[in-house]
C-alpha cells in the first residue's frame, strides 16, 4: 500500500455493509429481469426447465409507457412578466436540446435508462459530467483530448446512469451529504481513466508479469472534499482492503455534489432493502415467480411425455414385434399373428389443476406489476372507446410511483446541468453558455445560447413531466379542456399545454402567423378575381362595341350599295333611248313633254 488509506478503506468499509441487504435484493431482481432460474432441489430429472418472463415483461411494459414519447421539461419564470418567461422558455428549450444530444452518444435515451432504473430498482443514481470542465482537467493532467473533442459534438453534457448497486449515498434529514461510487475496472482502464496519477497503483514488474488483473475504484464526493483511490485484486470481486494507492484528495469547490440520486420506498424504515421498493419486489419476496416457474417446468414437460406416451398394450409372440405405419395421420398399426389381449391405452387429459395454478400465479405477477391490459391490450369486442380509455388510465395509474421517481431524477439531472454551468462560468470560462436548438416547425434550425452568468439554478424551479404512451381518448381530453375554460378560471395557455401541444405562447404566435398568411392570401386571391372580372367586362365591353360598330359598317356598306344599284338602275334607264342621248336637255323641256325645270326662288342659285 502506498498510502494510508485506513481512513478510506473502513468508510469504503462501512457503506458497504450498510448497503449490503439492499445489494442482496438488487442482485435477485436483476436475476428475474435478465431469467436467471434454477430448478429447486428435489425436482425429478425428467422436468425440463422452463422460466416464465412475466417479470421482464412487467419491466419492460413500465419503461415503454413512460419513456417513449419526450419528456418535457418546465422552467418556473422567476418574475410573472414577457421577458421572464422567454427566458425560462430559452432554458427549457436548451435543456431539453442537450437530453436529446446525449442520447445520440449511447445505445438507449437518457429517459430510457432512468426509467429502467426507477421500475427495476426504485433508485435512479445519475451521474452529470460538463464535458468542458473534463477537457480543461484532462489537458492539465496531460492527457489527450480527443475523445471529449469527438463527444462534444453531442453537446457539452453527458449523463452516466450507474446501477444503483455501485452507488453508496451518505444522507440526513437535510439531504445527500455523500456519494461512494465502487466499480472494478482493469488496470489498464484503470491507467487509461487516472494517467499519471495512476502510476503507483502497480508495478511495472507486476503489470508485465499480469500477476494483477484488476483495480477497484473508490470516488467519494461529499460538500468539503472529493477522494479517489484504487485497491488491487486478482478478480472481479470487489477488494475493500489491499495493495492500493491515493489517486486523489482535494477540495470539492464545486459547491454541489455532482449526483442526482432518488429514490422511492418506505421511508419510515430504517433498512436499506426497504428504502425502496422495486416493482419486482412483492414477486420476488413471495416467491411467485419460482413457483410459476416450477408449474411451467411440470406442465411443460408432462405435455411432452403424454405426447410420447404408449398408446397400446397387448400380448406378442416371442420375437415379433407390432409394425406401426406414421406415413398415415392417424398413423397404421400391423400386428403380427397370434397376437393376444390387444388393448389400445385412452389418451391421458391433462392436469386442470396445474393449469389453473398457473393461471392464478400469473394473474397474481401482473396484479402486483403491471395491469395486463397494458401490455396486451385485449378487450372483448364491442368495449366502448371510453371504457378503454378508463382502464388504461387506471392501469398508467397504478405505475405512478415510478413515474414520479423518473420525473423527479431527471428534474434533478436537469438542475445539475446548471449548477455545472454556473461553476464553469465563474472559475474558467465566464463567456461560457448554455447552447441549445429549437425542435419546433416555426423555429426549426434556430439556436438559443444563455450566458452562464444569466443562470441562478438555485432560484430557478425545474419540473418534468413523463406522458404515457398509450391509445387515449383525445377528443374527450379537449372536450374536458373546454368545459374547464368555460366553467373555471384557468388560462388557454395552462389548458393547451396540459393537453401535450407544447409552448403555448410559440402555438399562439404560429397560429396567430397562419391565419394572417391565410387572410393576406385570400385578400389577394378576392383582389386578383375582382381584377380578372374587371377585365373580363372590359373585354366584353369592348366586343360589344366592335360588334356595333361592325354592325354599322354593314348597313352603311349595305345603303351605299343599294344607293350604287338604284344610280345604275336610274343610269340604265336614262340611257335606254338614243335620241334623249342627242336632245341634251329635251327631259326638262316642257315643250317637248318633259318636265318643267325648277324655277329658284329669288337669291338661290
Amino acid at each position: 500500500m502506498t498510502d494510508n488509506l485506513d481512513e478510506y478503506f473502513d468508510l469504503a468499509d462501512m457503506l458497504i455493509q450498510t448497503y449490503q441487504p439492499r445489494n442482496d435484493l438488487f442482485a435477485n431482481i436483476d436475476k428475474m429481469f435478465y431469467l436467471d432460474w434454477e430448478k429447486p432441489e428435489g425436482i425429478p430429472e425428467w422436468v425440463l426447465k422452463v422460466v416464465s418472463t412475466d417479470p421482464h415483461d412487467a419491466v419492460l411494459t413500465t419503461v415503454r409507457t413512460f419513456a417513449t414519447l419526450k419528456p418535457r421539461f418546465k422552467i418556473m419564470p422567476m418574475l410573472p412578466n414577457e421577458a421572464n418567461r422567454d427566458r425560462a422558455n430559452q432554458i427549457e428549450t436548451a435543456i431539453a436540446y442537450n437530453f436529446a444530444q446525449a442520447g445520440r452518444r449511447n445505445d438507449a435515451t437518457v429517459v430510457w435508462d432512468v426509467m429502467l432504473s426507477a421500475s427495476m430498482y426504485a433508485e435512479v443514481a445519475a451521474q452529470v459530467i460538463y464535458l468542458p470542465y473534463q477537457e480543461k482537467i484532462l489537458k492539465a493532467m496531460g492527457k489527450n483530448t480527443k475523445r471529449i473533442e469527438a463527444a462534444k459534438r453531442f453537446g457539452d453534457f453527458a449523463f452516466i446512469i450507474h446501477h444503483p448497486g455501485n452507488i453508496y449515498a451518505e444522507w440526513s434529514e437535510y439531504g445527500l451529504e455523500g456519494v461512494l461510487a465502487v466499480r472494478v475496472q482493469t488496470v489498464d482502464e484503470f491507467l487509461d481513466t487516472w494517467g499519471d496519477k495512476a502510476k503507483g497503483i502497480v508495478t511495472e514488474k507486476d503489470y508485465d508479469s499480469t500477476t494483477v488483473s484488476y483495480v477497484t475504484s473508490f470516488d467519494y464526493t461529499n460538500y468539503e472534499k472529493r477522494c479517489v483511490w484504487g485497491v488491487l485484486s486478482d478478480s472481479m470481486d470487489i477488494a475493500l482492503r489491499g495493495a492500493g494507492t491515493l489517486i486523489m484528495e482535494e477540495e470539492n469547490k464545486l459547491g454541489f455534489i455532482p449526483y442526482a440520486i432518488k429514490r422511492w420506498g418506505n421511508s419510515l424504515s430504517t433498512g436499506t432493502d426497504q428504502r425502496v421498493m422495486p416493482l419486482l419486489q412483492s414477486i420476488y419476496d413471495s416467491g411467485q415467480w419460482d413457483m410459476l416457474n416450477t408449474f411451467d417446468s411440470f406442465d411443460a414437460s408432462l405435455a411432452i411425455k403424454r405426447a410420447a406416451r404408449v398408446n397400446f398394450a397387448g400380448e406378442f409372440p416371442p420375437g415379433q414385434e407390432p409394425e406401426i405405419d406414421n406415413t398415415e395421420p392417424e398413423g397404421v398399426l400391423k400386428l403380427p399373428a397370434g397376437t393376444r389381449n390387444f388393448t389400445p391405452l385412452p389418451n391421458q387429459s391433462p392436469d386442470a389443476r396445474v393449469s389453473q395454478q398457473k393461471a392464478e400465479l400469473k394473474g397474481g405477477i401482473w396484479q402486483s406489476t403491471v395491469s395486463r391490459a397494458l401490455q396486451t391490450l385485449e378487450f372483448p369486442g364491442g368495449t366502448a372507446y371510453s371504457t378503454v380509455n378508463q382502464l388504461l388510465s387506471t392501469a398508467t395509474n397504478s405505475l405512478s410511483p415510478y413515474k414520479i421517481l423518473g420525473q423527479n431524477a431527471l428534474a434533478e439531472v436537469a438542475h445539475q446541468m446548471l449548477c455545472w454551468l454556473k461553476y464553469y462560468g465563474k472559475e474558467y470560462d465566464k463567456e461560457a453558455s448554455l447552447y441549445g436548438q429549437y425542435s419546433d416547425k416555426t423555429r426549426m434550425g434556430q439556436s438559443v445560447s444563455i450566458k452562464a452568468n444569466e443562470i441562478d439554478p438555485d432560484a430557478l424551479q425545474i419540473e418534468v413531466i413523463l406522458t404515457a404512451d398509450m391509445p387515449i381518448d383525445k377528443l374527450q381530453s379537449i372536450n374536458g379542456a373546454i368545459l374547464v375554460k368555460q366553467n373555471f378560471a384557468v388560462p388557454e395557455a395552462e389548458l393547451v399545454e396540459d393537453l401535450g401541444y407544447g409552448d403555448p405562447a410559440e402555438l399562439s404566435k404560429r397560429r396567430k402567423l397562419e391565419d394572417y398568411k391565410n387572410a393576406y392570401i385570400a385578400n389577394d386571391l378576392q383582389r386578383l378575381q375582382m381584377e380578372l372580372q374587371e377585365e373580363f367586362q372590359q373585354r366584353a365591353m369592348q366586343a360589344q362595341a366592335g360588334i356595333q360598330q361592325q354592325q354599322q359598317s354593314q348597313a352603311m356598306e349595305q345603303e351605299a350599295a343599294m344607293r350604287q344599284q338604284e344610280q345604275q338602275q336610274a343610269d340604265a334607264a336614262a340611257n335606254a333611248s338614243p335620241a334623249m342621248e342627242n336632245a341634251g336637255g329635251l327631259g326638262n323641256n316642257p315643250a317637248l313633254g318633259g318636265n318643267p325645270a325648277v324655277t329658284l326662288a329669288r337669291g338661290q342659285g
